[in-house]
C-alpha cells in the first residue's frame, strides 16, 4: 500500500509543478478574410458521379434560377466537342427553400 501512496504523491506533485509553470500565450491578431461576392450563376457544390459502366452524372448548385444547364465535355483536355443540357430542380420544405440543383 505504501508504494501506491508514494506514487500518487509523486504524480500529484509533478502535475502541480507542471501546470503552475504554464503561461497562456497572448491572442493572435484577428484574421481578416477578403470576401468578394460571386455572381448568382456561380457554380457551387459540383459533383461528378459514375452511373453504371458508361454514364456520368454532373450536378451543381447555383443561386440563379435562369442560368442555362449546359455541360461541355470531351475525351481530350481542353477539347470539348460534345454538349449536354440538363434540367434544373429545387424544392421547399416548411420554411426551407433549396438552391437550384442542376442534373444531367
Amino acid at each position: 500500500m505504501a508504494p501506491k501512496l508514494i506514487l500518487t504523491v509523486i504524480l500529484l506533485i509533478s502535475v502541480t509543478v507542471t501546470t503552475a509553470d504554464y503561461l497562456r500565450p497572448q491572442p493572435h491578431e484577428t484574421l481578416h478574410i477578403q470576401w468578394s461576392p460571386k455572381p448568382a450563376s456561380y457554380l457551387q457544390q459540383v459533383r461528378i458521379s459514375l452511373v453504371g459502366d458508361e454514364y456520368m452524372r454532373v450536378t451543381w448548385v447555383t443561386d440563379d434560377q435562369s442560368s442555362p444547364s449546359i455541360v461541355e465535355y470531351g475525351t481530350s483536355p481542353g477539347r470539348y466537342s460534345s454538349v449536354a443540357q440538363g434540367e434544373s430542380t429545387s424544392y421547399s420544405y416548411l420554411f426551407y427553400f433549396s438552391f437550384n440543383f442542376i442534373n444531367f
